[in-house]
Parts: structure tokens; C-alpha cells; sequence
């Protein structure tokens, strides 16, 4: 073999080891890259509106409460109707309604007894001004008699001393008689005053039982003040 054919097969064995050493190196590379490369969970992305739930602990507070009070005079109310606890309601929906029936029968009453004192008023008015008259004609008449006998007596100087004296004494009753009922008159119409007094303070307390059960007719049926949520509260 000639040197030539020599070379030429050095040449070749070094092209081939060149070759291997590239091969071996891009292996090593790649089995590295592969062993290196983190292991990342995927998952399909869809395009959407995303819903999360958290578990909150906390106390809601009303920004504004109005208490609504039951009236005073529910004993022995029943109530027809109720809204359950927590119910959400609108401005001037029913939230309670009471029993009228009891509180309509003593209305009933309380008028009958309000129209009888309101009579008894009137006839103590009309008795009073029938004493009154009375008691004026009384004095009218006492009056007269004392007119009459102060004339019969300006005429004890021309009369006998006796009819003089008798004059005198007669006016002196008809005087006293006139100051007895001047005086009776006065009584008479301060004792009607003072019955007629009586009678309109029966009158009155009967028409503020009437006013106060028909107020409490109003606050046997509650509603709703404003928007929001009915909630019963404990009375202790």
C-alpha cells in the first residue's frame, strides 16, 4: 500500500471518530435536558365565569333598626297573624295583626256609658238653671215686698204710732227675707256649678276610654315602617 492510500485511510477513521464523539455528545445532551426538565401538572383552560366559595365568620349588624311596640292592652289578644322571623318585607306590608274582638265589645261599652254621662250632664244643666229662675223670681219678689213696705213706712208719720210700728217691723222682715234669698241664690248656683263639674268629669273619663280603645283599634294591625327584615326581639 502506497502512502498515499495510507493518508487517505487516516483521514476516514478520523472523520468517523469526529463523528462518533459528535453523536455520543448530542446524546449525553438530550438524555441530560430530559432528566433536568421538572414535572408540571396541566389542565384545560375554558373561557368562562369563575365561582369561589368562602367560609366567612362574622355578626351582621342592621344599619337601621325601628322597633315596633305591640300595644299595651293585649292580654288576652290573640294574634290571627304573624310574619315568621327573618322575613324580608316591604314598606307598609302587615307584619302583626291582633284579636279586635274583646276591644270592639268594651268600645261598645265605653260609648253607651259616654252618651249616659253626656245626659247626665245636660239634666244637671237644666235642673241648675230651673233652681236659678227659681231662686231669681225669689229675689224679684223680696225686692218688691221691701219697695212696698219702705213706702208704707216713709208714712209712719201720718199714721197712728202703731200702724207706724208694725210698718217698720214688716219691712224689716221683708229686708231680712231679701238678704235670705239673695243668699240662697248664691248657693244654689255655686252647688249647680259644682254637680255640673262632677257629672262632666264622669263625662270626660268615659270619652278618654272611648278615645283610647279607638286608638287601640289603630295598633292592633302593625306594619311595616320601612324596607327590610322583620325580626322579633326577646322581651327579657
Amino acid at each position: 500500500m502506497s502512502e498515499r492510500d495510507h493518508k487517505r485511510r487516516r483521514k476516514r477513521v478520523t472523520i468517523v471518530a469526529i463523528a462518533v464523539v459528535l453523536v455520543g455528545s448530542a446524546g449525553f445532551w438530550g438524555l441530560r435536558v430530559a432528566h433536568s426538565a421538572p414535572s408540571i401538572p396541566t389542565a384545560v383552560v375554558r373561557r368562562g365565569a369563575f365561582t369561589g366559595w368562602l367560609d366567612l365568620r362574622g355578626q351582621i349588624k342592621a344599619r337601621q333598626s325601628v322597633i315596633i311596640a305591640a300595644p299595651y292592652r293585649i292580654d288576652n289578644m290573640r294574634i290571627l297573624k304573624l310574619l315568621p322571623n327573618g322575613t324580608r318585607v316591604k314598606k307598609g306590608e302587615l307584619l302583626i295583626e291582633f284579636d279586635s274582638t274583646q276591644l270592639r265589645r268594651d268600645l261598645a261599652q265605653n260609648r253607651v256609658d259616654l252618651k249616659s254621662a253626656q245626659a247626665d250632664v245636660e239634666q244637671q244643666r237644666a235642673k241648675g238653671r230651673l233652681t236659678e229662675e227659681k231662686d231669681l223670681t225669689d229675689v224679684m219678689k223680696a225686692k218688691y215686698d221691701v219697695q212696698s213696705d219702705e213706702l208704707d213706712a216713709s208714712k209712719a208719720e201720718i199714721v197712728s204710732q202703731i200702724e207706724g210700728d208694725e210698718a217698720k217691723l214688716k219691712l224689716a222682715d221683708a229686708r231680712q227675707k231679701l238678704a235670705a234669698v239673695e243668699a240662697k241664690l248664691k248657693a244654689d248656683h255655686a252647688s249647680d256649678a259644682a254637680a255640673v263639674k262632677g257629672k262632666e268629669q264622669v263625662r270626660d273619663k268615659s270619652l278618654y276610654q272611648v278615645q283610647l280603645d279607638e286608638h287601640s283599634l289603630t295598633q292592633l294591625t302593625l306594619r311595616a315602617p320601612t324596607d327590610g327584615m322583620f325580626a322579633l326581639l326577646s322581651p327579657h
